[in-house]
């Protein structure tokens, strides 16, 4: 039986650290494959409206022509090529300002030890939270990326019978899935790149490694709306085959695995989770990835 040693794009990840917009690019060929799965995958969606609200509206627009998509609309149409649809998310502050006193600090702007008060940032005005929040585009996600990277795990196997024919000669880069819940021991993901990334990845430079960290800092800085220490997102090798993203937490890692069987089975190389606790951290490498795959293609656009 012929190896496998690629799978056909689904979608893609791309990020704009300027503007702070996280792009999500879903193959043509894939849409109303997901769509009848939103539609009929009745337990799976119920179970979703029931812990974070929504009802069938929130997904009923995916795929449509220049209609937003997911929890309070979060997942904005960008533009369309012939192959793909892409979909964008701009991040912005978890809570926001109001013209109220701080009710911690008093208007004081003073928290432990004359440290910026933590609930007003500094600022002496109470925050709320902000109309449209980070966790509603992920929470958005996740049902769609479910669905395509059940298509990729079939593609990683010879079988006449296949459900999706995939009508594209891409090659899937990058993938991740992740978990709706959030908690300490509650709350992972997995992250996948294909043996050409894994390989170009050992030859990328002191400063594209710093591009990918300083994308994560600036995300956590801008959802939190405080300063985070540049020490706290690395980028990691054990040698050349090994290497792990780290965001804040305890010993909160995204890192690749000795392990032979991964998310698609022996094809390319699986990131598996270390204490990843919370949404926060899920953004970071969720980013990180996104920049990584930027790269990459840009490395492809320039060498072919």
């Amino acid at each position: 039986m012929e190896e496998i040693k690629s799978l056909p794009r689904c979608y893609s990840f791309s990020f704009n650290l300027e503007t702070m917009t996280l792009f999500f690019k879903i193959q043509r060929w894939i849409v109303p494959a997901i769509k009848n799965f939103i539609e009929f995958e009745a337990l799976l969606m119920e179970y979703m409206y029931k812990k974070h609200g929504g009802d069938k509206s929130t997904f009923i627009n995916f795929g449509e022509k220049e209609k937003p998509f997911g929890y309070n609309n979060s997942m904005t149409w960008d533009k369309e090529t012939e192959t793909e649809i892409i979909y964008s998310y701009t991040f912005g502050p978890v809570n926001v300002p109001t013209e109220e006193i701080c009710e911690k600090c008093e208007g004081t702007k003073l928290g432990f030890s004359d440290h910026p008060c933590h609930n007003c940032h500094g600022t002496g005005k109470k925050h709320i939270p902000s109309s449209q929040h980070f966790s509603e585009a992920l929470l958005s996600l996740y049902p769609i990326l479910k669905f395509a990277n059940c298509a990729l795990q079939e593609n990683c196997y010879e079988n006449n019978n296949k459900t999706y024919s995939p009508q594209t000669n891409e090659v899937q880069t990058i993938a991740l899935e992740y978990s709706d819940t959030t908690g300490i021991c509650n709350c992972s993901m997995f992250g996948w790149i294909d043996d050409r990334v894994a390989e170009w990845l050992k030859n990328i430079t002191p400063e594209q490694e710093k591009i990918i960290t300083r994308a994560m800092q600036k995300t956590e800085e801008i959802l939190l709306s405080k300063k985070m220490q540049e020490s706290y997102f690395t980028f990691n090798w054990f040698n050349d085959d090994y290497f792990y993203l780290q965001a804040p937490g305890n010993a909160c890692t995204l890192g690749t695995s000795s392990q032979s069987m991964g998310m698609f089975g022996n094809v390319g190389r699986t990131l598996e989770p270390h204490n990843i606790d919370h949404r926060f951290q899920q953004t970071s490498f969720l980013v990180a990835l996104a920049v990584m795959n930027d790269m990459y293609e840009e490395y492809l656009r320039n060498n072919n």
